[in-house]
């Protein structure tokens, strides 16, 4: 599953059910959810293979966004998506 979150404003912008955790489907996901609220300053992933790939990073700059990666092992640093995430889990 794929979930945005404004990181400010906390508004989940994107969730997405994928049919598998591959670059093509979080880049089409995240594509839809630019097109309706804007390109990010910064996206914060986790170190994922697809968050890390090549069509990845071609999205990113085709948005003029950059990539931070979320701090392994340390409590909060994604800990509004993790929320999110739990909630549609429950």
């Amino acid at each position: 599953m794929l979930v945005a979150v404004g990181h400010f404003s906390t508004m989940v912008t994107a969730v997405c059910p994928l049919e598998c955790p591959n670059a093509g489907w979080t880049v089409g996901a995240l594509e839809q959810a630019f097109s309706r609220h804007g390109s990010p300053k910064h996206i914060i992933t986790d170190q994922e293979g697809f968050f890390i790939s090549d069509v990845f990073g071609e999205l990113l700059g085709q948005w003029t966004a950059k990539q931070r990666f979320g701090a392994v092992g340390k409590h909060g640093s994604i800990g509004v998506t993790k929320r999110v995430i739990l909630t549609l889990k429950q």
